[in-house]
């Protein structure tokens, strides 16, 4: 047989004598065009197209070295070949995959991609597959309209292992579409702070010697380097399902551990202390949604926008030019994240006994006891002034008050492990109560009573605690809460609430952070006008006030006023705002 093998449209054109290169070289196009030449035996020939067609799948095989310009740019090709990384379904393992294997090893002696990341089919949410027959398929469009192309990504990445089918269903959408609103809201939070505070975010160095860190910001920092290195490990060893829930962990514990705990340092810190807010939720929110970006793009890119109107900081012009961020092993605190989780918990507890005995967050308490094993009473000690600034407490200890405990059988767990010894457990647990209660005030988990081994789980306890205390329970730890009051603890309280007042106001009057007013307040009770008195300088300072007097009626001429009680104490208070200059 003679072949000829043509290179190009225009080597077709010269050697058929077309007047132009044919725009389309498939069937049925080229099977008019005939070549007249010699042939192998030296006489003229026709040559025409075979009839014979390859399989589809060889254009996909070469399609890695096909994009390349390969044979035309060998140093594309030097640099780019074999592909480092290749994303496919699992049925591609007879198709593409295969192909491209194939392909390269005939062409080039080697396979044609590095590493591969394979993806499943989507079930519907009992796992079935998805048909008309079935009912149960839902159009792209139907998810894509509701909650966008990037939450519907974000979902479906992290919703199975490599290789594995996932179940769909809207319910697991809707919460990762709640997720991701927090990242949005977290960029609005910092660019209102920017506004109100008229401060700009500083460029975080290795050091951080140029900002005032408290634990908060420390603990922030050490949680994005962790969470940096944990995101750059998952994308190196291509487990590209765990990427969204690592950054969604962080992002979520940004919102509701850090923002929480810097809540009050944003409104009545100093400059230095809110300069330091911004600058670590910047560069935090900044490599959180660099992170995102492979995972959200357009998501990612909107949020940076956003920022880039604000921020000086934010020098490229999108989110997909920044540099891949990188941990500063500097700023890792590791002990500070274990600490952190078990304040964390602590603080619960303590406001749950505080919503327990029905005293607001606002006025003090003398001080709360820790009931928890003593890695925790260290971590706990650690961070003792972030414990009672957020929850209001004078003190704290370690020694839990004189609590009486009684013990009963719990019959279901005895009758499982005991079964026909099950009523003679329960007589002795009767029997030996005292000693129980006794050794379990002293701290012991099992107990050892005639050769037979007692474990909490076969007793209920109820805990007696004495009158003063209310008791609160994390997962952790243990609290028992002050609930002496005395009259300066009083004092401050009705302070607390009075300042809250006045913020309202100004909030109701459209007023900003930079406002400053002259304050006046009527005071009936003697107990309120004790407490504004003795805490006169810290209610103007966190109220803006650059006047405040206790006054027997409010002047004429005063722009905003309002009346309400504190503990059945009356007041009217009202303001002017002050001009700038």
């Amino acid at each position: 047989s003679d072949y000829l093998v043509v290179g190009s449209a225009k080597e077709l054109a010269e050697l058929a004598g077309l007047a132009q290169e044919p725009e389309d070289l498939h069937i049925p196009s080229v099977d008019p065009i005939v070549i007249k030449k010699k042939g192998k035996n030296g006489t003229l020939t026709e040559y025409h197209r075979i009839p014979d067609v390859l399989d589809v799948w060889v254009d996909a095989g070469t399609a890695s070295w096909n994009c390349l310009y390969y044979p035309k740019r060998k140093d594309f090709f030097d640099k780019y070949f074999p592909a480092a990384f290749i994303l496919e379904g699992k049925d591609q393992i007879r198709g593409w995959y295969n192909m491209l294997h194939i392909a390269g090893m005939i062409g080039h002696g080697t396979p044609a991609f590095k590493s591969v990341y394979m993806h499943g089919f989507i079930n519907d949410a009992q796992g079935r597959k998805m048909s008309k027959s079935l009912g149960n398929y839902i159009l792209p469009d139907e998810v894509t309209k509701k909650y966008g192309v990037d939450a519907t990504r974000y979902y479906m990445i992290g919703a199975a292992g490599p290789g594995l089918d996932m179940n769909y269903n809207f319910e697991d959408l809707e919460a990762k579409y709640r997720n991701l609103l927090v990242y949005w809201n977290m960029h609005k939070y910092l660019i209102e702070l920017i506004q109100t505070t008229e401060l700009q975010a500083q460029l975080i160095s290795e050091t951080t010697q140029e900002l005032v860190l408290g634990v908060e910001e420390k603990y922030l920092l050490s949680r994005l380097s962790s969470t940096i290195t944990a995101v750059t490990n998952a994308f190196e060893k291509i487990a590209l399902n765990e990427v969204p829930l690592i950054i969604e962990e962080f992002m979520l514990d940004m919102s509701r551990t850090y923002i929480q705990l810097v809540r009050e340092k944003t409104t009545a810190g100093t400059d230095e202390e809110k300069i330091a807010v911004i600058s670590v939720m910047t560069r935090a929110l900044l490599d959180a949604i660099t992170m995102l970006a492979p995972v959200a793009p357009f998501f990612a890119e909107e949020i940076y926008q956003h920022l880039r109107l604000h921020i000086s900081l934010c020098e490229e012009e999108s989110v997909h030019l920044r540099s891949w961020p990188q941990p500063v092993s500097e700023h890792i605190d590791e002990q500070l994240e274990k600490d952190i989780v078990v304040g964390k918990d602590a603080i619960a507890a303590v406001l749950s006994a505080r919503d327990k005995a029905q005293l607001g967050v606002r006025w003090p308490a003398d001080h709360v006891r820790f009931e928890c094993t003593l890695a925790q009473q260290e971590s706990l000690t650690r961070i003792k002034e972030l414990i009672m600034t957020h929850t209001n407490v004078k003190n704290i200890r370690f020694e839990p008050p004189d609590v009486r405990f009684i013990v009963t059988p719990n019959t279901k767990s005895i009758g499982k492990e005991f079964g026909r010894k099950t009523q003679e457990i329960i007589a002795l647990i009767e029997k030996n109560k005292n000693d129980i209660e006794s050794m379990l005030q002293a701290g012991d988990k099992q107990f050892v009573i005639d050769n037979n081994t007692i474990k909490q789980d076969h007793i209920l306890v109820e805990r007696k605690i004495p009158d003063n205390y209310q008791m609160g329970e994390g997962n952790l730890v243990r609290v028992y809460l002050s609930l002496v009051r005395t009259s300066e603890l009083e004092r401050e309280g009705y302070a607390r609430e009075i300042i809250r007042r006045i913020q309202q106001l100004r909030k109701d009057a459209g007023l900003v952070k930079t406002d400053r007013v002259a304050l006046e307040i009527v005071a009936a009770d003697k107990v309120l006008q004790e407490a504004i008195e003795e805490h006169k300088p810290s209610i103007a300072e966190r109220t803006g006030s650059v006047k405040l007097v206790l006054v027997s009626t409010l002047s004429q001429n005063l722009e905003h006023t309002c009346s309400g009680a504190i503990k059945g104490a009356h007041f009217t208070l009202g303001f002017v705002k002050i001009q700038k200059e």
